[in-house]
């Protein structure tokens, strides 16, 4: 028996609470960089050994981080330039905290919703590599929770 794990097909749907409530759907995935990046070794819990040979251990809440590249000049690319753009500060610019989730959506059927996210990193203007085209849009959300 083979098992397809094929990603095409893969669509992601972001709200944001501020910038855009409505959210959007994106699906125009790079393949110049992996189209979604997912922690793959988040830190459950952490112990230490005292100095008499004694172990302690405790759970630990990690952030959990999220990438998406996205095709240069698509829609998505251009929603999440503004959603980034509009949560970075700078001076005399007000900028919201959007609380972002991802509804992400698998081609074989499986679901995963991230929830209480902040955008940590993004594109908020287009690049030119070297290969005269523009560069994708890379976008990394920190969220709190994935279900």
């Amino acid at each position: 028996m083979s098992v397809n794990i094929g990603g095409v097909g893969l669509k992601i749907t972001v709200f944001a609470s501020i910038t855009f409530p409505q959210g959007f759907t994106l699906t125009e995935f790079s393949t110049e960089a992996d189209p979604l990046e997912m922690p793959t070794d988040i830190e459950i819990t952490n112990s230490q050994i005292g100095l008499n040979g004694d172990k302690a251990v405790w759970q630990v809440v990690p952030k959990i981080s999220v990438g998406i590249n996205l095709m240069p000049g698509t829609e998505g690319d251009k929603n999440m330039q503004i959603l980034a753009n509009t949560n970075r500060k700078a001076k005399n610019k007000v900028a919201p905290l959007d609380t972002i989730t991802y509804i992400i959506s698998y081609p074989d059927g499986k679901t995963r919703t991230c929830t209480d996210g902040n955008i940590l990193s993004g594109k908020i203007a287009d690049g030119v590599g070297t290969d005269s085209k523009y560069t994708p849009g890379h976008y990394v959300v920190d969220f709190a929770n994935i279900i």
